[in-house]
């Protein structure tokens, strides 16, 4: 993506990459300063601050436009308490519109050493406390989550709800057991000192003391 086709750089969260490409984040957690617990219309139109070491979505509108445009490549980065580096990337990544909830319509296959956290997700639609668009989840749910909107899935609500008292395998911290009905949750509370389902979280790592979610033009991705 050429800058002048970006939605606008400021606006956009996007930076450069060689040969003038234009890479757009549209999520990064550092600084623990920003409450991502917000509503609709906040995850619809973006938060936060663009700065270097600041927190933000970039907004939901803005991320449907920029998928509607061109095939993109997801990528997760992630960096432990401890200093471990952690990666995957999703061969494409789209969402729908809002009348479509924003729907993570198009996910890819998957490689990196953080594993799948997102692949029970796709197909779902967003969903925040004030608007939840799943059946089997309640905003009591999203709340226990860290109150922050995210594409939380029903395809794990069975094994968590008939399941209470076993620990799923996918989320396990510094072994104990925490309850998450989704393989993933960035948007939760950035607290890597402090373990419970309210945290940030992706597959099995869950203390975070940085993510960053960004989209990459296929013809960039080698």
């Amino acid at each position: 993506m050429k800058n002048e086709e970006c939605v606008a750089e400021k606006e956009c969260g996007c930076y450069y990459e060689g040969g003038g490409i234009v890479i757009p984040v549209f999520l990064r957690r550092i600084d623990k300063e920003t409450d991502f617990q917000r509503n609709w219309t906040s995850y619809k139109i973006g938060f936060g601050s663009f700065d270097e070491g600041k927190d933000f979505w970039l907004g939901n509108e803005k991320l449907h436009y920029l998928t509607q445009q061109r095939n993109y490549t997801l990528r997760f980065n992630g960096i432990s308490n401890e200093g471990t580096k952690y990666t995957t990337t999703y061969d494409s990544f789209k969402i729908g519109s809002e009348s479509e909830n924003y729907e993570l319509s198009d996910l890819g296959s998957t490689h990196g050493n953080a594993g799948d956290g997102m692949s029970s997700a796709k197909g779902m639609p967003f969903s925040t406390y004030d608007r939840v668009n799943v059946e089997c989840i309640s905003v009591s749910y999203v709340n226990h989550q860290g109150g922050g909107g995210w594409w939380h899935s029903e395809g794990r609500c069975n094994e968590c709800h008939s399941h209470e008292d076993e620990c799923p395998p996918t989320f396990v911290c510094n072994d104990d057991c925490y309850m998450n009905c989704a393989t993933s949750n960035l948007n939760g509370k950035h607290e890597h000192y402090h373990f419970d389902r309210e945290m940030i979280s992706w597959r099995g790592y869950c203390n975070f003391i940085s993510v960053e979610m960004k989209i990459w033009p296929n013809i960039v991705m080698k």
